[in-house]
C-alpha cells in the first residue's frame, strides 16, 4: 500500500499505513467515540471513519463519517466539523487514543 501511494505522488510523510488488526471487546477500559478521541481520518472498504479503532461501520456506526468513494478532502471536512461541533457543545478536549502498535 505504501508503494502504491508513493507511486501516486503522495509523499510518505502524508500517509500512514497500518497492518490490519482484529477488533476486540473489553469489559473495562476506555469507550472509544468522538467524545473520547481526536479524529484520525481512516479509510476502509466501508468508507471513511473517525478513527482506526472505529473503522468498521457494522460495529461502530457512530464512528462512520461517509460511504465508499468519498474524497479524503470531504472526509477531513466532515471530521473537522464534527470535532468542533462537539467541542463547542461541551467545552471538552479529548486526548489522543494511542492505538498503534
Amino acid at each position: 500500500m505504501a508503494e502504491l501511494l508513493t507511486r501516486l505522488g503522495i509523499r510518505p510523510e502524508h500517509f500512514a499505513v497500518r497492518p490490519l488488526r482484529r477488533r476486540g471487546l473489553s469489559g473495562e477500559g476506555l469507550d472509544i467515540g468522538e467524545d473520547t478521541t481526536v479524529p484520525e481520518l481512516t479509510a476502509s472498504a466501508d468508507g471513511l471513519h473517525w478513527h482506526p479503532a472505529g473503522a468498521d461501520a457494522a460495529t461502530s456506526p457512530h464512528m462512520h463519517l461517509a460511504g465508499p468513494g468519498t474524497s479524503l478532502r470531504e472526509g477531513k471536512r466532515l471530521a473537522t466539523e464534527r470535532f468542533f461541533t462537539a467541542r463547542l457543545a461541551d467545552g471538552t478536549l479529548p486526548q489522543p487514543y494511542r492505538c498503534a502498535i
